[in-house]
């Protein structure tokens, strides 16, 4: 704790040394020219202390972390628990408790609460699109929307066109041997991978995988029975 004269002409002084590992905050000097602080300690078991004069005040309550402020030569007005309570550090058992009570009326809003329509089983007017885009001759325009691409006439006379609609994605797969995801072959290690070696395969994640070249994109096989999960 330092002080330095009003005017900002004179040296610094060091008024008190904290020895505790603890933070120190709020200092409050009295007219009498003691010095409050309290002491606070960080989580777990953070405690937050009255300290007058060096010495820490045995306040009964738990003690807020909100500045103390000198009343008289020998008394504080300290929060105590959620209460205002004026301590003297000289006999803080004889604390006087500050009784204090206020309303704070809330005139709370109604609105009517925006449907996001997350739960909404049918189908439902489109509300947005995105990325636009002008044709360079400004008769046309096109946008993405419901995971497709669109082209709409600028005029606003015709309706929009699906250009493009992704596929949704799928997986081929049968009980044995090599499968297809997306554009990879993927078949179980088994011990070790040992067949990893043999061609393009490569090990990822207990599986050997390679390009799909050699695979049928259409789940279709001799050998085996396929399936496609989508």
């Amino acid at each position: 704790m330092a002080s330095v004269p009003a005017d900002g002409r004179g040296a610094v002084r060091i008024e008190h040394t904290e020895t505790a590992a603890a933070q120190v905050m709020v200092p409050a000097l009295s007219p009498a020219g003691r010095l409050a602080y309290l002491r606070v300690t960080d989580a777990p078991g953070s405690t937050c202390t009255l300290v007058v004069d060096g010495a820490a005040v045995a306040v009964d309550g738990d003690v807020e972390p909100v500045p103390p402020r000198w009343v008289s030569r020998d008394a504080l007005l300290v929060t105590v628990g959620g209460q205002f309570r004026i301590v003297r550090p000289d006999a803080p058992r004889r604390a006087e408790t500050i009784p204090f009570a206020a309303q704070l009326p809330l005139d709370r809003p109604r609105y009517r609460v925006k449907d996001y329509g997350f739960e909404r089983t049918t189908a439902g007017p489109v509300r947005g699109i995105h990325l636009p885009a002008l044709s360079p001759d400004s008769r046309l325009v096109a946008f993405a929307a419901l995971n497709s691409l669109w082209v709409a006439p600028t005029s606003g006379g015709g309706a929009p066109r699906r250009i493009t609609r992704p596929r949704p994605p799928g997986m081929c797969s049968r009980r044995a041997g090599p499968r297809t995801v997306g554009r990879w072959c993927t078949r179980t290690t088994g011990t070790g991978c040992s067949r990893c070696a043999a061609g393009s395969w490569r090990r990822a994640r207990r599986r050997c995988w390679r390009p799909a070249g050699g695979c049928s994109r259409r789940c279709r096989r001799t050998a085996g029975s396929w399936r496609r999960w989508t």
